[in-house]
């Protein structure tokens, strides 16, 4: 596949905490719409601004856990939720962004995948670095081109490899289009 020179079908792929909610409630209880995960669980909740909700007191029950804030800040609920199971989720008092996440039941994030379809085209890449003695180093690499904004440290699976971007040079052709080439790892 590397080096044939055609666009070829990738992903760009985004990790993130799972997020059950993230926004100001507008009435209790909540309704989440959001997957939960795969696997036993338990929330961590923040209370944070928004743009005219800053009141932070008040409670926030999560199946059995009631956790109360009088300030912004962030509180973990001590009760483990079955995997694949929405948490009963119901709050007083506040009024201010409410994020809840999820972690595992040793306290780590779970973190999920999202998959962008994006078209890139893969091509080999070399180029020679000059060492302090004078010598010249060759690094082969692989470059990829993409019409998609693509930035440094972004990961695109291509099958079922996935390659980190090492450099992003944006590259303008002769119809003004952008084509973004980024050296692989």
């Amino acid at each position: 596949m590397i080096g044939d020179y055609t666009n070829t079908s990738a992903y760009l792929v985004s990790e993130g905490i799972v997020e059950l909610y993230d926004g100001v409630p507008a009435s209790s209880p909540l309704t989440i719409s959001a997957t939960p995960p795969t696997v036993n669980y338990r929330c961590r909740v923040t209370l944070s601004a928004a743009t005219g909700h800053t009141d932070y007191t008040g409670t926030v029950t999560i199946g059995s856990d009631t956790l109360t804030f009088s300030a912004a800040a962030t509180k973990i609920c001590t009760t483990t939720i079955t995997a694949n199971t929405k948490p009963a989720v119901s709050y007083s008092g506040i009024d201010c962004n409410l994020k809840i996440e999820c972690l595992n039941v040793g306290g780590q994030p779970i973190y999920s995948e999202t998959l962008t379809s994006i078209t890139v085209r893969l091509e080999p890449h070399q180029s020679s670095i000059q060492q302090p003695n004078g010598t010249y180093t060759k690094i082969t690499d692989t470059a990829i081109y993409s019409t998609s904004a693509l930035a440094v440290g972004d990961i695109i699976r291509i099958g079922i490899t996935d390659y980190t971007l090492k450099q992003v040079d944006p590259e303008y052709d002769l119809g003004g289009e952008v084509e973004y080439y980024s050296c692989l790892a």
